[in-house]
């Protein structure tokens, strides 16, 4: 699909950006070489529908990433799923899993791939510092909603969801958890 949108537009559009090596292997088999990469996007072939619907966090293992926020989320009853590299907060958050047999620490993707295995996820990323991240940006590609943290380097999104996210402030966890509910039944 890349490949022919790619070769459809070439004269209209200046830079395209591919989110993975698929997509790059796609725009250069139909000669378009005005591409960039983004070297840490997520594979999305990797998407096996059914009807579950479950949280997602894809990130390092870092306090400032805030992964922890996820407990606060324990008593929407959700599956919530956490896939990212061994760090120093590795340990904290594995303590919080045992505590809350739905929240799971995955397998650390590799080769920049995250085998979702469910048709409705939705991704979570309530980091303290991080915005406009690229998780947020190929969550998005793909068809994903989010919910992140209200800082300010998230604003280019808006806040209400028009785009696909809804920026919340994590100090409001009853607000991430009526607008994940809206998410489910939507």
């Amino acid at each position: 699909r890349a490949g022919f949108i790619a070769k459809v537009l070439k004269a209209k559009i200046k830079k395209f950006i591919s989110i993975n090596p698929q997509i790059s292997e796609q725009l250069s088999s139909n000669n378009c070489d005005n591409y960039v990469e983004i070297k840490n996007a997520v594979l999305s072939n990797k998407f096996i529908s059914n009807n579950k619907f479950k949280l997602v966090l894809i990130s390092r293992f870092k306090k400032h990433k805030n992964i922890q926020f996820v407990e606060k989320l324990s008593s929407s009853n959700y599956d919530i799923d956490i896939f990212g590299d061994k760090g120093d907060y590795y340990d904290n958050i594995n303590k919080i899993c045992q505590k809350y047999p739905l929240i799971n620490i995955k397998k650390p993707y590799k080769n920049k791939s995250v085998p979702f295995d469910y048709s409705k996820p939705v991704l979570i990323h309530p980091s303290f510092q991080e915005g406009t991240s690229n998780v947020i940006l190929e969550a998005l590609s793909m068809g994903v909603p989010v919910i992140c943290n209200n800082i300010k380097a998230n604003s280019i999104f808006g806040t209400n969801g028009e785009n696909g996210v809804f920026s919340i402030d994590v100090n409001q966890p009853d607000t991430w958890i009526e607008y994940i509910d809206k998410l489910k039944n939507d």
